[in-house]
């Protein structure tokens, strides 16, 4: 039985197996998110918003399907990392539909919000890596993707949420130590906060996401 542990024992060890090419894949993510937050100025900040969703929405989901392959012990090369952006469009109206459902949930009283991000956590990877061949007329469109991650996170929701809960528990014990400890060095919270979260969460959540996708998608064992 999948459990959120067992999720993320898995996804540790995909990550690791493909170690290179999945931190490669994020430091491209994390580097990109740089060059938009060098480019906007403060002044125009809220711009960063969609300048993130229009310019990255193809690279998490490539970052999916590295991910997935990494999760299936599949041969895999780097520039399968950019696939998303032959379907853009498509990833880009997901992305920017699931931000704003997120965002509304968010504002009724956030529960929602949580719920709905994990209801279409797959969308991305359904866009490219349509579960059992689905993929009428040759692609899956943005409500399609959107309807059939509803469909396969059903019993899926909990292990997601609790994958995320285990991946932000560092970043929540760093902010605990700032705060109980304010003479602690910056230089030293900092390379906490990389160590602890900025370089793995990325990669390591990506992979364990997709242990339980992957697990969705197999008929037999679908929730």
């Amino acid at each position: 039985m999948l459990t959120t542990w067992s999720c993320f024992r898995e996804g540790i060890d995909a990550f690791v197996r493909r170690f290179s090419l999945l931190m490669a894949a994020w430091l491209v993510i994390l580097a990109a998110q740089q060059v938009i937050d060098l480019l906007i100025p403060d002044a125009y900040s809220l711009l960063e918003i969609p300048a993130t969703l229009i310019l990255l929405a193809p690279l998490y989901a490539g970052q999916f399907l590295l991910a997935l392959k990494a999760v299936q012990d599949e041969p895999v090369s780097f520039r399968e990392f950019f696939s998303g952006f032959s379907q853009w469009g498509t990833l880009v109206g997901v992305s920017v539909l699931v931000s704003l459902l997120v965002a509304l949930g968010f504002f009724l009283l956030i529960i929602p919000g949580i719920v709905w991000s994990l209801t279409y956590a797959f969308a991305p990877i359904i866009v490219l890596n349509p579960p059992n061949g689905e993929a009428p007329h040759g692609r899956v469109g943005i409500l399609d993707a959107m309807r059939r991650s509803r469909e396969l996170t059903k019993g899926y929701r909990g292990i997601l949420f609790g994958i995320s809960l285990i991946l932000v528990l560092p970043t929540i014990a760093i902010a605990v130590l700032m705060i109980t400890v304010p003479e602690f060095p910056a230089w030293a919270i900092e390379l906490l906060t990389l160590l602890g979260g900025t370089l793995f969460i990325g990669p390591v959540s990506a992979t364990s996401y997709m242990v339980a996708y992957d697990n969705a998608t197999r008929p037999s064992e679908a929730a």
